[in-house]
């Protein structure tokens, strides 16, 4: 392993942890706090999660496999990556792969149908937003400067939104 792939020790420790463990320890503690108290159903489909939670699937493995056959960094907290990725579904999306999981989490949420599974997904919204973005962006900033500005300035943070 080269250095460049290696996690930034200066990096918060919420910036060490991946974004799919956040999920997941979300989505334990959702249910959890569900089963425990015995939550009624606010929204529920079966079919309506499978759909969500194969497109968030399919545009967050698209997102990493871009990475990987560009052969830079896909872990948050790396120091450096090799290249300033700019196409596949970063072409739409500056987060594809951060879109896709928060996708996939409101699927898990559709599923299970009770409040704390709709609350997780605000919650790693704004983990996503306030922390993992800011860190990963001045990092871009810093490394490619004037080209990462103008891909800012033509691609959308979440896509359409």
């Amino acid at each position: 392993m080269n250095r460049s792939d290696s996690t930034a020790a200066g990096a918060p420790l919420v910036v060490r942890i991946p974004p799919p463990v956040w999920a997941l320890i979300l989505i334990v503690t959702s249910y959890a706090i569900a089963r425990l108290l015995r939550l009624p159903l606010l929204l529920h489909s079966d079919a309506g999660a499978f759909a969500l939670f194969v497109a968030g699937f399919c545009l967050a493995v698209w997102g990493e496999r871009t990475f990987v056959h560009a052969r830079t960094e896909v872990m948050p907290a790396s120091q450096t990556n090799s290249k300033l990725i700019t196409h596949g579904p970063f072409r739409y999306t500056r987060n594809p792969m951060y879109s896709g999981l928060l996708l996939a989490m409101l699927a898990v949420a559709l599923y299970f149908g009770t409040w704390p599974f709709y609350l997780s997904i605000i919650v790693l919204f704004v983990v996503i937003q306030a922390v993992f973005i800011p860190f990963e962006e001045a990092k871009m900033e810093r490394q490619y400067g004037a080209a990462f500005s103008e891909y800012k300035s033509s691609t959308r943070r979440w896509g359409i939104v």
